[in-house]
């Protein structure tokens, strides 16, 4: 059963007194303080209540400073605080990991072909982005849902599915393929069940 264990300033002290609770959980999951900034005090914190930490920074945008370590049976998860980035990382995760430790062998979403109706720019870091797509005949037709800067929420909420472009990839063109991931909807159905299963 989930539990929230408060909202602990940016002190070190606080944050160790809420990360030795939730040491007791099969999972702790923690969203913010990961970076690299002044203040960002979780990773210290976490070595220093015993976490093994495996990775601390992943090559994807959103999200890259992901934290992912483990203190005996506890699997520990330490997100990126802008909200899209939380969001990212936890679909794209933590999500799995937990799906994995319900037994489930549906671990990951389905993901299949479009085509992008818009310019998408490449870059080093495999990117997604928020996009809202479209069924046109036997094909899928994808945009992105405006500004994709990590901090603007809205880019998530009015999204229904990512665009996952690449590390290292090029520019892309209007009509260039491009390789999605649907999202739930909150009728309880996904979108793909909407427009069609063609994975």
């Amino acid at each position: 059963m989930p539990r929230f264990l408060g909202i602990a300033r940016d002190r070190t002290n606080e944050i160790r007194r809420s990360v030795l609770r939730g040491l007791a959980a099969d999972m702790l999951l923690l969203t913010g303080g990961v970076s690299v900034g002044a203040r960002d005090f979780v990773a210290e914190v976490l070595r220093g209540a015993g976490v093994n930490i495996l990775f601390h920074r992943v090559n994807i945008r959103p999200g890259s400073p992901l934290l992912f370590g483990t203190a005996r049976r506890t699997l520990v998860f330490g997100l990126p605080g802008n909200p899209v980035s939380t969001a990212v990382t936890f679909l794209q995760f933590v999500r799995p990991a937990i799906r994995a430790m319900l037994g489930r062998t549906d671990l990951f979403p389905t993901r299949f072909p479009a085509v992008t109706d818009e310019p998408l720019e490449g870059g080093q870091k495999r990117r997604y982005l928020r996009g809202i797509v479209r069924r046109e005949g036997e094909k899928f037709h994808v945009k992105t849902t405006g500004s994709q800067s990590s901090g603007v929420m809205t880019s998530m909420l009015t999204a229904d599915c990512l665009i996952i472009l690449p590390a290292g990839g090029m520019p892309l063109a209007p009509g260039d393929a491009v390789e999605i991931e649907l999202l739930r909807d909150t009728a309880g159905g996904s979108r793909e069940e909407r427009i069609g299963h063609h994975a």
